[in-house]
């Protein structure tokens, strides 16, 4: 596992502090995460300063004479200060300009248990611009605990290195909620994002919407342990430029288009989701929207004439996808592109109302689809259009709708399972059988969890096996109790919670 750079402060409230690393974040998987992550951050080496509604901008900023506003705040902090925002609602633009440094972080939190809202009712807000901002130079800023909500542009746009923002609520914003441009080592942790990229409201744009939580030609950027939903556009979004990113425990549903996408992004790695839909019917690909998608798309529209696509070695593991239009989704929007040097593996994939898994035309090289469940409603269980590049090994298949023996489209022939098994090269030790998941209807985590008698349990292959499943149990386990340890198919390893 890449480990992103530098360290923070987890305050629990009501409990004790701890640093927590973020390569120990990358063990954490989503259950754990909350309890993680549930606090603020705070900084201990400098001066504090309060900010309060019925204060006064001509304050020193003390809990006896606060601050009137957050921007009076930002102009005065130095490294190491901590400011606290009493609740209430704060109607203005917000620009971070100061920053700190890794000993030595600028927080800016909520007092205690009280909420602050930066509210952007009224304020003229620019589609390039946000409610608030962390400016580049704005670096080791920490900001936690409030509420962003009604901003004619973006509610929060982070230009800033190594900045933190964590469990913050951000909501009906026209454009995008949280987007990561030119920074490195950004983390969002904690955060709920829903009701933004409303400019795409009315569904009847062809393209070119938003998305919830987007990092975009930025290095090393985590998004760990946030509930991104019922947005209007792309759900968490990794944009060209955007390399070594990580989406960590993360809850996506409900997004318009794609709840996970990969688009010319560089070396992602995307685990122990929970990505799903509630939806009840199928309209189309984005109604409900695909689970995670790949693609390169033409950058160069918009002015990057060096553009090239370029997107390459993501891994993609022990996620949860349930109720998607597809389950996992690569499409070629311009020639040359395709999954190169990419691993889909250990994910569990349930009740896709198109193909599990779609790979259109594309120029896909050393991409192997490995140990993942893979469960359709339609009978269309795999399409892949030119199989070249591709290997899958040791995948199990399914169809909740009763075919008999699945629908593969393979190279531009109609397969079932058995022959797609016997006459393809690039395919090994799959199986079709009943997966026997606790619950496949479920839209919960625990509905795929793996029952006693799967055909699943100790059927994966061992090359490339992560160290936990999605609830952070080890792998292996011998789960058939044949006193052989060998991993499952799937983001369950049956046995291993002991």
């Amino acid at each position: 596992m890449r480990e992103a750079r530098g360290f923070f402060r987890v305050f629990a409230p009501g409990g004790m502090g701890a640093v927590v690393s973020a390569g120990l974040l990358l063990a954490i998987t989503a259950p754990a995460l909350a309890s993680e992550v549930s606090g603020g951050l705070v900084a201990t080496v400098g001066a504090v300063y309060v900010v309060s509604g019925d204060g006064s901008d001509a304050n020193p900023g003390s809990l006896e004479a606060p601050f009137a506003t957050i921007t009076k705040a930002a102009e005065v902090v130095e490294p190491g200060d901590t400011v606290m925002v009493r609740g209430g609602i704060y109607r203005e633009r917000v620009t971070f300009a100061r920053g700190g440094s890794e000993a030595a972080p600028v927080t800016f939190m909520a007092y205690q248990q009280e909420v602050p809202v930066i509210d952007g009712e009224g304020l003229a807000v620019g589609h390039d611009e946000a409610l608030v901002t962390v400016k580049e130079g704005a670096d080791y800023l920490v900001v936690s605990g409030f509420t962003v909500r009604n901003s004619s542009g973006a509610a929060i746009k982070i230009y800033g290195d190594l900045a933190v923002v964590m469990g913050c609520k951000v909501t009906k914003a026209e454009y995008q909620g949280i987007q990561v441009r030119g920074a490195t080592g950004v983390r969002c942790i904690g955060n709920e994002i829903w009701e933004v990229c409303r400019m795409n409201a009315a569904r009847e744009r062809e393209g070119g919407w938003p998305a919830a939580l987007a990092a975009w030609e930025s290095k090393e950027v985590s998004f760990t342990g946030n509930v991104v939903h019922d947005n209007d556009g792309e759900g968490i979004s990794l944009w060209t430029g955007a390399d070594d990113c990580v989406v960590l425990g993360n809850q996506v549903y409900d997004n318009w288009s794609v709840n996970v996408y990969l688009d010319n992004a560089r070396r992602a790695l995307v685990t122990a989701n929970l990505i799903y839909s509630t939806a009840d019917t199928f309209e189309s690909h984005r109604d409900p929207a695909i689970g995670v998608a790949v693609a390169d798309e033409d950058y160069s529209e918009w002015g990057d004439s060096s553009w090239k696509a370029d997107g390459r070695e993501h891994v993609v593991r022990n996620n949860i996808i349930l109720n998607c239009s597809r389950g996992i989704s690569f499409w070629e929007d311009v020639a040359g592109s395709g999954l190169k040097e990419c691993s889909f593996a250990y994910n569990t994939i349930v009740g896709t109302w198109e193909y599990g898994i779609r790979v259109s035309e594309g120029r896909n090289s050393g991409t192997r689809f490995a140990n993942n469940i893979v469960v359709s409603r339609s009978g269309e269980t795999l399409s892949v259009t030119k199989p070249g590049g591709l290997s899958f090994d040791r995948n199990l298949f399914w169809d909740m709708s009763g075919e008999s023996d699945g629908k593969f489209s393979w190279g531009g022939e109609d397969l079932g399972f058995r022959l797609w098994e016997s006459q393809s090269h690039e395919v090994r030790g799959s199986l079709w059988a009943d997966p026997q998941l606790s619950d496949p209807a479920s839209r919960e985590a625990e509905g795929a969890k793996l029952t006693r008698d799967s055909p699943a349990i100790d059927a994966g292959s061992s090359a490339g096996a992560p160290p936990f499943d999605y609830w952070g149990y080890p792998r292996p386990a011998d789960g058939n109790e044949d006193r052989i340890r060998a991993p499952d198919i799937g983001a369950h390893e049956y046995g291993a919670e002991g």
